[in-house]
């Protein structure tokens, strides 16, 4: 019924209540020859009702303001799983506390719902559908407080994907992959290791290409390393790696008698 966002007609409705049960309490009392006898009951029991609800209000009030402040803990951390299920409880069970806590944890499950969504497809291994979603979150969420958390899972899952393209020796893909993630990303901290995991799989690559005898492609790959990754480790071995690939091309073509060629490589 959304009571916390609009306390005002609620609570002005419930104290109307309350008044009325007062006045139909006191009268239906003057009714009553046990009350005219013993006129202390009563009140005695209406102080005692009033104590043990003040007291389960109270106890309400601190149990909701508990769980909305380590949910956002949470949330502020990027814990979206427990931040959820946390500030879930305040936006349903709390509602009556008439808190503006409980529109705030609303709009804060609303955001996790989209992030615990990608990250379930994530760690399932499909990760078109994680980085869509956490880039849907920062569409629909361009302000949110968990914009940084996003950019750096999507970046991650970039990295996760590219990772899992290169175990099946998709090469081109997993470095495609790895650069788009530097592009979309550029600040994320999961993009920092990008450049030196593409080199790394063009190395790989090159490797497959030499044991294939492909010398003129493996040289290509290394070429590619010197000049577009020079900084990192593999851009550091690629030089000596492609002298490697020449000299074992050259053997080839001495075997095959073509010893120009070969005194050419």
């Amino acid at each position: 019924t959304n009571a916390a966002r609009y306390p005002l007609p609620w609570l002005s409705g419930l104290g109307a209540w309350l008044a009325w049960m007062a006045v139909d309490g006191w009268l239906a009392a003057r009714r009553q020859e046990w009350a005219a006898r013993r006129p202390w009951l009563p009140a005695a029991v209406a102080v005692a009702l009033i104590g043990l609800e003040v007291t389960g209000l109270w106890f309400y009030q601190d149990l909701c303001a508990r769980e909305f402040l380590l949910g956002m803990i949470d949330y502020q951390q990027g814990s979206c799983g427990a931040a959820f299920d946390r500030l879930d409880l305040v936006g349903s069970a709390c509602e009556l506390t008439f808190s503006p806590n409980v529109p705030v944890a609303e709009t804060k499950c609303a955001e996790c719902s989209l992030l615990r969504g990608a990250a379930d497809a994530r760690q399932a291994g499909r990760f078109d559908e994680a980085i869509t979603g956490y880039q849907a979150y920062l569409t629909v969420y361009p302000g949110g407080g968990l914009t940084v958390h996003a950019q750096d899972n999507a970046a991650a899952a970039y990295g996760e994907w590219a990772g899992a393209l290169r175990a099946n020796a998709d090469f081109q893909a997993a470095v495609d992959t790895y650069e788009q993630g530097r592009s979309a990303y550029p600040d994320a901290p999961a993009s920092e290791r990008a450049p030196e995991l593409a080199a790394e799989t063009y190395g790989e690559w090159a490797a497959r290409l030499l044991q294939e005898e492909q010398f003129e492609q493996a040289v290509a790959k290394y070429e590619t390393i010197l000049a577009d990754y020079p900084g990192t480790p593999a851009g550091g071995q690629a030089a000596e790696q492609a002298a490697g690939a020449y000299a074992g091309w050259a053997t080839q073509l001495r075997e095959e008698g073509r010893f120009a060629q070969a005194d050419a490589k």
